[in-house]
């Protein structure tokens, strides 16, 4: 791993699957692009700090009849070290083109059955056939169910969230879509992220 100082640009983007960011990391050795779940956690800007490098790529993808180059790095979970935030206003979503990290892979055929053939008597009477155990455990399940809140966080986050302390700190390694719906959440409740110290807080604490 390698530390660099350096200026994180952050640009917010019109994917497919909606608005996401995008970053582009300037240092004395050269302009990466970045693209990090951590980065959907900012507001489009200018931001100065320090960044601990995981690795530095290339990467390639088809565009426009031929094929277009960026030169990457990847920042180390908990790299990012901001020392000063930009005030201005933030950028408005980019026009451009890009492809979303969050992916939707397309439902496979339905694979053909090699099961022997069930007559419509043999079904009628299958289903007619009550199943109290399966009636039970889902209604059991129901009672059981978590607060939605719960599910999203996890024990250990709900409970900061359901107190609304005044700082929370996200894992920003789980699964992308989930790790947006977390955004969304606190955004929801009033808070906004303190990029300085990389945690959630409300906007009435501190």
């Amino acid at each position: 791993m390698q530390v660099l100082d350096g200026t994180l640009v952050v640009e917010a983007v019109n994917g497919q699957y909606g608005s996401f960011n995008v970053g582009i990391l300037k240092t004395s050795i050269g302009e990466f692009k970045i693209k990090d779940a951590a980065l959907d956690q900012f507001k489009a800007g200018v931001f100065e700090g320090r960044f601990t490098i995981d690795k530095i790529y290339v990467e390639s993808k088809p565009w426009r009849n031929g094929i277009f180059t960026n030169l990457m790095v990847k920042i180390a979970v908990d790299g990012y070290q901001i020392a000063e935030e930009n005030d201005g206003p933030a950028e408005a979503p980019s026009a451009q083109a890009e492809p979303d990290a969050i992916d939707i892979p397309v439902a496979a055929d339905k694979p053909i059955s090699t099961e022997p053939a069930i007559s419509e008597s043999a079904q009628d009477e299958k289903s007619s056939m009550p199943e109290p155990e399966a009636a039970n455990s889902e209604n059991l399940d129901k009672a059981e169910a978590t607060d939605p809140d719960e599910e999203l966080f996890g024990v250990e986050l709900y409970t900061n969230f359901k107190n609304r302390d005044a700082a929370i700190e996200l894992d920003t390694t789980v699964e992308r879509v989930k790790f947006r719906m977390q955004i969304g959440r606190l955004k929801e409740v009033g808070y906004s992220f303190d990029s300085l110290n990389q945690v959630w807080r409300l906007a009435n604490k501190t």
